[in-house]
């Protein structure tokens, strides 16, 4: 681990965390979108703190400067969701950016250009389809990949469910969608020639425990997977809670298979990082 760039992010932390958790926190509410709000954010932030420390020694050197625009760009790379629920909501997520900056500009870097791009671009996959596994890892790229980190595991298979159903795809067509966005984001993943292979058989648990699942469900009378989306769907139109929420509904129900899942979920997001506001 770099101690230096442990360095930075805490003092980075210290300074803007809170501002920009507090901030994310207020646009979603009243919205009833818990796989994408300000939580789901945090945790990316989480996801680029574990991958910036974890990349070989002097293949890139981060400054302030870079972890800053960093904070920015995960936190506000999917607020553009409170605007449109279209996959292309990145460019209303730049523009939330920008009017942030436009009250905050003086306490963040004066160029803050490579953060508003990151946003923008979080969602338009094909930038690491371009043959950049190669080279050293970009902002845009870090965060698109921490980004897609969070689809994987039980609270990725939740995730998943509520976004493309509420975008319109049928529960029919549901395990057959996201299995192919789920590889095409593992695959990515797996393709960075500067990953750690330690972070990649980490997250590859996580992708296998989504995978299984959505594979599961496309079987012919696999019923258990649709019943935990119906229920979750169900919870998430009446409370718009919380994906822990609903993880102990899941322990408090009287279904072992529920319970079970409850369980799998409260574990894979046990060590979520927590912001005080």
């Amino acid at each position: 681990m770099d101690n230096r760039i442990t360095i930075i992010i805490k003092s980075a932390e210290e300074l803007h965390l809170t501002t920009l958790y507090s901030y994310c926190m207020n646009l979603f509410k009243g919205q009833k979108l818990p796989s994408h709000d300000h939580d789901h954010h945090l945790r990316v932030w989480h996801y680029t703190k574990e991958m910036i420390t974890m990349l070989p020694h002097g293949l890139r050197e981060f400054n302030r400067n870079d972890i800053e625009q960093l904070m920015l760009a995960v936190f506000f790379h999917d607020t553009g969701l409170t605007v449109t629920l279209s996959e292309d909501h990145g460019s209303e997520s730049a523009i939330i950016l920008k009017r942030f900056l436009d009250r905050n500009r003086c306490a963040f870097p004066a160029d803050t250009a490579m953060a508003v791009s990151a946003v923008e671009q979080h969602d338009k996959k094909e930038i690491l389809e371009t043959g950049e596994s190669g080279l050293v890892p970009g902002i845009p790229i870090i965060v698109s990949l921490c980004d897609d980190l969070d689809a994987y595991g039980p609270a990725g298979i939740l995730r998943y469910a509520e976004i493309y159903l509420l975008r319109g795809i049928t529960f029919a067509e549901l395990p057959g969608k996201v299995l192919k966005n789920l590889d095409l984001r593992f695959r990515r993943f797996t393709q960075q020639n500067w990953m750690p292979v330690d972070l990649i058989a980490k997250h590859e648990k996580r992708y296998n425990y989504t995978r299984d699942f959505y594979e599961t469900m496309a079987q012919q009378n696999k019923v258990l997977q649709k019943e935990i989306i119906r229920c979750y769907m169900d919870y998430h139109k009446t409370t718009g809670g919380s994906l822990q929420g609903f993880a102990v509904n899941l322990l408090n129900g009287k279904n072992e298979d529920f319970r079970n899942f409850g369980c799998d979920l409260l574990a894979d997001m046990e060590s979520e990082p927590q912001c005080s506001t």
